[in-house]
């Protein structure tokens, strides 16, 4: 059967749809105006792109990842992606040359039924939630105006513009991180005795953080004096590299072993992969003293004992001997090189060494003595050697020196050996006879006893005189003296005598003598009263007060300044003297403190008695 031809109208209306649709297939923009109609054209082609929803889940920051996205052109039309826009261009990013077919570059042409590849990529450099919305704008070759194609193909038309949307997302958290932390931080080993060894340091390498630590490297700045290892502690480190796991320990030791003596100085730092605090440093310090030694200290290194008489024995003299160093002293021996005439006690002293070798502790010291004691005259000497484990001083040698003198033996005189008062009236007394004992030997003089014959008209006095002796039974050194007084008192008239006899341990003269005479006289009955004012100083110009005056004692006689007789007055400041005879007599009087000092005579005076 013959097919029905077509109508004539339908036959004009689709050659005006086939040229509608290759104007809009001209090149152009896919959107215009027609007839200044607001009109909007739209491509016919649709852009497709996959995925156009995807979760990149969580991703640690300053990492990466990606996805590849496909676009493609389904037709029935060319379709040129014209640009692509990120709403985070911080956070995402695109890779034209990535997937299988790259997309190369913008803008590309897809063909209908093409499809070309970009890589989406999640990059956060921050911790948080981010999304993207990428829009990719592409152009058609063909559009529509309500239900109708038209081409765009006609140069310097609009092509039809389209966008495809596609939503990406991604979590970003914290990339775990190792966290070092060192303990102690500094150290100081105080004194270490130098060629020895101190207690190891414990050092502390800690992880704090979230993800292994791992220590690259332990090195000490000074390793002469300081020793690392790194396999002591309780939980030891070992060689780097090292693995510390979050919230665990390493421990390395530090050991101070100094070859020098002064303050030293290391640095033990610690490398590793906190991105933070890549290398951490331990102050570490030591004085570095030097090894203990003993040292020995003697005191006095000589001494003179001077003269000693030969048989006796001088004064022990301490030796002192001292620890002054730093370690215990070993005294091996102590030995005196004469032994005839020096003797050495090792039980002398106040804390005595107590032995030939003793130990002396660090500050501690010991005495021995040593006595001087010859046997026969003349000059000796002798070395007190002391060894010792003193590095320095191994041997101390003291030197002693001696001088033996004879025995000494004491020599006695007596001065004057007689004496005759003359006549003094019986009743009276003489003027006081000062008499000196005096020691002319090499020993000291011990005098046994002092005593008169006559006590009735003699009187003995062992206060008196220009050094008085002070007793019966004194003791004279050599070369010195001290004296006495003997007055004539005569109770009745004629003439008496009386011995003095000093007793002593005078080897060749134990008893010393002195005359004594005087004539007792009958005188006459005249009288005279003396008074005088006392004295108010000494001679030294101090003061002189009353209570110091003993006595007063008033010398007369019959020619000027040689006064034959004297009387106590007692403390008086008046005071008669009887039985004076005719003539001119003469009278002084001094003072007697109660020291015993007598003062010189005072200003003479006289007078004549008929």
């Amino acid at each position: 059967m013959d097919k029905p031809k077509p109508d004539r109208k339908y036959i004009f209306l689709h050659l005006i749809v086939i040229f509608s649709l290759y104007v809009l297939s001209m090149p152009g923009c896919g959107e215009f105006k027609l007839n200044n109609d607001s009109t909007t054209v739209q491509p016919v082609s649709t852009l497709n792109i996959s995925p156009d929803d995807f979760d990149f889940g969580t991703v640690t920051t300053h990492h990466s990842v990606s996805t590849v996205v496909t676009a493609s052109n389904p037709g029935p039309s060319d379709i040129t992606i014209s640009g692509m826009v990120l709403s985070d261009k911080t956070n995402f990013f695109l890779d034209l040359s990535g997937g299988s077919r790259p997309m190369g570059s913008l803008p590309t042409i897809l063909n209908p039924g093409d499809s070309r590849t970009f890589t989406a990529r999640f990059s956060p450099q921050s911790s948080g939630i981010y999304d993207l919305e990428l829009t990719i704008e592409y152009e058609d070759a063909v559009a529509t105006i309500g239900t109708q194609s038209v081409s765009t193909q006609k140069k310097g038309d609009n092509p039809g513009k389209g966008k495809r949307v596609g939503w990406y997302r991604g979590n970003a958290v914290d990339e775990p991180v190792p966290n070092i932390k060192i303990t102690p931080r500094d150290h100081n080993f105080g004194d270490v005795v130098s060629g020895n060894f101190s207690s190891p340091l414990e050092i502390s390498i800690a992880n704090e953080g979230v993800a292994d630590l791992t220590i690259s490297d332990t090195i000490l700045s000074e390793s002469m004096n300081f020793d690392l290892d790194n396999y002591g502690g309780s939980y030891p480190c070992g060689s780097p590299p090292a693995t510390v796991p979050p919230g665990q320990s390493r421990t390395v030791t530090v050991t101070f072993n100094p070859y020098s003596t002064g303050i030293l100085n290391s640095v033990l730092t610690v490398s590793s992969n906190d991105p933070d605090t890549n290398g951490n440093d331990v102050q570490i310090s030591g004085n570095a003293v030097p090894a203990p030694v003993p040292n020995i200290s003697v005191s006095p290194l000589n001494h003179d004992f001077g003269d000693v008489p030969a048989g006796d024995a001088s004064q022990p003299a301490t030796i002192n001997i001292s620890n002054v160093g730093t370690a215990d002293l070993h005294i091996s021996d102590m030995d005196i090189s004469d032994t005839a005439n020096f003797n050495l006690n090792v039980n002398g002293g106040l804390t005595p060494c107590g032995s030939r070798s003793p130990v002396l502790s660090v500050g501690q010291s010991c005495q021995v003595t040593v006595t001087f004691s010859p046997f026969s005259t003349g000059s000796f000497d002798a070395v007190l050697s002391i060894n010792s484990d003193d590095p320095d001083t191994p041997g101390t040698n003291i030197f002693t020196t001696g001088n033996a003198i004879p025995y000494p033996v004491p020599g006695i005189s007596v001065s004057p050996a007689t004496h005759d008062f003359g006549d003094v009236s019986s009743g009276s007394s003489s003027i006081p006879l000062e008499l000196w004992l005096s020691n002319t030997g090499t020993g000291d003089l011990n005098i046994s006893n002092i005593y008169l014959s006559d006590t009735t008209n003699f009187d003995l006095n062992v206060s008196e005189g220009s050094n008085p002796c002070g007793s019966l039974t004194p003791t004279i050194s050599p070369g010195q003296n001290c004296t006495v007084t003997a007055t004539f008192s005569p109770v009745s008239n004629g003439p008496f005598s009386a011995d003095l006899t000093v007793g002593s341990d005078d080897q060749d003269n134990g008893v010393a003598v002195v005359s004594l005479n005087g004539n007792g006289i009958t005188a006459t009955t005249s009288d005279v009263t003396l008074a005088w004012d006392p004295p108010t100083s000494k001679t030294d110009g101090s003061a002189l007060p009353p209570i110091e005056i003993n006595r007063y004692v008033i010398y007369y006689g019959t020619s000027s300044g040689n006064y034959s007789q004297s009387v106590n007055a007692g403390n008086v400041t008046q005071y008669t003297v009887t039985n004076l005879s005719s003539g001119t007599w003469y009278f002084s009087v001094t003072v007697i403190d109660t020291s015993g000092y007598e003062s010189d005579f005072s200003e003479e005076v006289f007078t004549q008695v008929n």
